[in-house]
């Protein structure tokens, strides 16, 4: 039987989804429970046409953050939005890492070479206009960068990129600043602005000092973010997040995303593999949807204004 805990998160015993019907080549260093995840993202999104899942390496510039350079790497964003000089200044960049980021991301986005420290800034690669941006501005600077590629990953049915360390197969969820979806219904100029980031860590932090209060609801924390605020109207407001899916890289449990309820095949499959019916299987899904939503309104204090099955 399956065990229901929200309406996007499933634990279940490894064995009972295939991911044989995939369009993978044979090229999996993720866990199975990952592969799962984005083969519902790419074959039974509800809102986009099937697409190939293709690994491919995601794009980075590898930035210094020593403050001599006048980058800085604070915990507190409050105190970055606070001084102007910062804020403002010719070196606005913010790196900020919560005290709960894993240490195997930790270590492949804080990099030391040669004896100075480096952000991997990740990049989108189908973008072709905020990444240059970021350049243009290290170049009038005069700060050194370099490009390059470390992690491997795959595409969600939006923007977020499923990122795989290619050493252990470790991964996570990153929304980047890009000017192109190629294969969604979102293929829109999309920056991810710094003060989104600045809300998703507060918020992220807040939310895991209250885990012990939560029964249904799991929030997939966002426990880094790095970017940029506005200089001279040049480089921009962007910023790239990074959000946690440690038990799906665990191979602990399975991530559904609600859209996939939109397809009633797959929903029937689910149920039977569950040994419900699709009339049980979605009562069960709606109780614990119910009690998430009660929850974030009754314990967190935050009401939930965009409830599409995206989301």
């Amino acid at each position: 039987m399956l065990k229901l805990k929200s309406l996007f998160t499933l634990i279940l015993t490894t064995a009972l989804f295939s991911t044989a019907s995939l369009s993978f080549a044979d090229d999996r260093i993720e866990s199975e429970a990952m592969r799962q995840f984005v083969k519902w993202e790419s074959e039974n999104n509800g809102t986009v046409k099937p697409f190939d899942q293709k690994l491919f390496d995601v794009p980075h510039i590898e930035i210094p953050v020593e403050e001599k350079n006048g980058f800085y790497v604070l915990s507190d964003f409050n105190k970055w939005f606070a001084d102007d000089s910062l804020a403002k200044g010719p070196h606005a960049m913010i790196v900020d890492f919560s005290d709960y980021l894993p240490q195997h991301i930790l270590e492949k986005l804080i990099i030391k070479k040669n004896g100075k420290t480096y952000l991997r800034y990740l990049l989108s690669p189908d973008d072709s206009k905020y990444g240059e941006r970021i350049v243009e501005q290290l170049k009038r600077l005069g700060v050194p960068y370099e490009r390059g590629t470390y992690f491997k990953a795959r595409k969600t049915a939006s923007r977020s990129i499923i990122a795989i360390d290619p050493e252990n197969g470790k991964s996570f969820s990153f929304k980047p600043s890009t000017n192109k979806v190629p294969h969604g219904m979102w293929d829109d100029d999309r920056v991810f602005p710094i003060r989104w980031a600045h809300l998703n860590r507060r918020l992220s932090d807040y939310f895991k000092q209250m885990e012990p209060e939560m029964n249904y609801l799991k929030i997939a924390h966002e426990a880094a973010a790095a970017g940029f605020a506005p200089v001279d109207g040049t480089t921009g407001d962007m910023a790239f997040s990074i959000r946690l899916m440690e038990e799906v890289s665990d191979n602990k449990v399975r991530h559904l995303s609600g859209f996939v309820l939109q397809d009633k095949e797959e929903v029937a499959r689910l149920a039977k593999v569950a040994g419900m019916s699709v009339e049980e299987f979605m009562g069960a899904l709606g109780k614990a949807d119910g009690g998430a939503m009660a929850e974030l309104i009754g314990v967190l204090g935050f009401r939930y204004t965009s409830s599409h099955t995206q989301n």
